[in-house]
């Protein structure tokens, strides 16, 4: 969560490799000799709107994503999954050349500039969805512009990371480009509905403490039954964790570290629901963020009608400038807070990567002892179950479920009207 404290971190990581080391070895993603795990690729378009498309092996669309709002109004108008790729480039031309978003006739520098992404070594299917969409535009009178970028596998990473924070910087360093993907595609399956960036941030954040917490949850349950023998390995270990026992209450070193894996899971506990109320606070209970976003749509729409309708020029430049404001007082100062919170975010990575290191280069046999002594296969079977129950949680318990439809039904308001004849 982007409200997480170094010391959290520190305690959570280090709690994760103690008592998860073996499923970090062995479990980190599909196995790739998996007959069932096809290879597949990640596809980014963009032309100001800006989706992201999982291709399966034979670059058929198996999951796809908005990168932006303007992204999100794009899927809300048709579906992209099971398109062949050349018919996904062609249906995204569509929907921006018939809202607007591409300049018919001269362009500036600036204007269709059409970049496509894919990971992978894959010109070949650039050259082949260009020609193809070169092809579509032949006969209208649209002037667009492509060009070509790699996604490497820092960039899938970074996609994980973002998306499925339970995930530890080691289980990802060791994935390969495939795993990573199909990792893209399960988190892309469970936000597939959710048509606002914000939603799914927030998403992706209570994701993660939940399935902290259970996991946790259930390691405090079995530590309540762990033998005194192992107490003794266990509390041999510990000072390899740098956490001082010493400001921790209890009869013996075992027992204090128990009350501060307890005291952890209710500051976690705490901080998720810090999360949501600001969440709440910014994006669902304010009508000052609510009335800029309806500004903002206002101000796009009048921008894109006039595209559409062959206003003057000069015309449609002030709609651009009237945009670019309502654009600035939607998310200018949600931007720096933003920029702030990832900031924040890489300093703890960065922390955390060094911890794990560090922990990693200190672990001896007394760890694979103390995991004898843990059913591993209860903790991973209880974060699988919260994993899997966590939407229809998100959906229900938490409350969000109106805030998912409505954000498919709001984007229908940005949809340009063009005048009759034209």
């Amino acid at each position: 969560m982007k409200n997480f404290t170094k010391k959290i971190f520190s305690c959570l990581v280090a709690l994760v490799m103690m008592f998860g080391f073996g499923s970090v070895l062995f479990a980190c993603g599909e196995d790739p000799s998996n007959p069932e795990v096809k290879t597949s690729k990640v596809m980014n378009l963009t032309l100001n709107p800006s989706i992201e498309l999982v291709l399966d092996k034979d670059n058929n669309v198996v999951s796809v994503s908005a990168n932006n709002d303007e992204g999100n109004f794009i899927l809300a108008q048709a579906q992209f999954v099971s398109l062949s790729a050349d018919a996904a480039v062609e249906k995204f031309l569509e929907l921006t050349k018939d809202n607007g978003f591409l300049v018919e006739g001269e362009i500036s520098f600036s204007e269709n500039q059409f970049k496509i992404e894919i990971s992978g070594n894959n010109s070949s299917l650039y050259n082949q969805v260009v020609k193809n969409a070169k092809e579509y535009l032949e006969d209208t009178n649209f002037n667009v512009n492509f060009s070509f970028e790699k996604i490497n596998k820092a960039e899938l990473q970074s996609l994980v990371r973002k998306s499925m924070k339970d995930l530890t910087e080691i289980e990802i360093f060791r994935m390969s480009e495939e795993q990573l993907i199909s990792k893209v595609k399960e988190i892309r399956e469970e936000t597939k509905d959710i048509y606002s960036q914000e939603l799914k941030n927030l998403y992706y954040s209570l994701r993660e403490g939940e399935i902290l917490k259970a996991k946790f949850e259930a390691v405090k349950t079995q530590l309540d039954n762990i033998p005194e023998i192992a107490e003794n390995i266990f509390t041999t270990f510990l000072n390899d964790l740098n956490i001082d026992l010493n400001l921790i209450a209890g009869t013996t070193n075992f027992e204090k570290f128990k009350t501060h894996l307890n005291n952890t899971i209710e500051e976690l506990e705490s901080q998720i629901n810090i999360y949501k109320s600001t969440y709440e606070a910014q994006f669902i209970n304010t009508n000052s963020y609510n009335d800029a976003l309806n500004s903002y749509i206002e101000a796009k729409k009048d921008l894109l009608e006039a595209r559409l309708n062959k206003e003057d020029e000069t015309i449609i430049q002030g709609f651009e400038i009237a945009a670019e404001a309502a654009y600035d007082a939607l998310y200018g100062n949600s931007d720096k807070q933003i920029e702030g919170a990832l900031k924040i975010a890489s300093d703890i990575v960065s922390v955390v990567a060094e911890e794990l290191i560090s922990i990693e280069e200190s672990l001896n046999s007394a760890i694979n002892i103390i995991l004898t002594f843990l059913d591993q296969a209860d903790i991973n079977l209880q974060i699988e179950n919260a994993k899997s129950s966590f939407y229809t949680s998100f959906t229900s318990n938490l409350g969000y479920g109106t805030e998912i439809a409505n954000s498919k039904d709001f984007w229908n308001t940005l949809k340009p009207n063009v005048e009759v004849g034209e």
